[in-house]
């Protein structure tokens, strides 16, 4: 389906109503949060329930801690994650890393690839 915009307020009405993927647009393959203070750790664990979700941007996203790390390690299917200026710290950042599988990417540790 390719990449999914949403208005922060739109994907937190989606999130306050219901973890579902087909309220989540589960057909998108790249989700761009940058900057959406909406969403907390809590809207992570149902990110990491969309099955075809490749491509992550949650930079800028402030209250997104180590929890929400923690659930968006729980993902079968992200394999490029941005995290710039987030509230995880390494020790979050490394188990995100780990989880997935993923490598902190060329001149930008705060974005995690899949280098297979």
């Amino acid at each position: 389906m390719g990449e999914y915009h949403v208005f922060c307020g739109e994907l937190y009405a989606r999130f306050a109503g219901s973890d579902k993927e087909s309220q989540l647009g589960c057909g998108a393959s790249r989700l761009d949060l940058n900057g959406c203070t909406s969403i907390r750790d809590e809207g992570m664990q149902a990110l990491a329930k969309m099955q075809k979700l490749h491509t992550l941007n949650i930079n800028q996203c402030k209250h997104i801690s180590d929890a929400g790390a923690a659930a968006l390690a729980a993902s079968a299917s992200l394999r490029d994650v941005s995290v710039l200026n987030t509230s995880i710290t390494s020790t979050g950042l490394w188990g995100l890393q780990e989880a997935l599988g993923l490598q902190p990417a060329p001149f930008s540790p705060s974005r995690l690839r899949l280098t297979k």
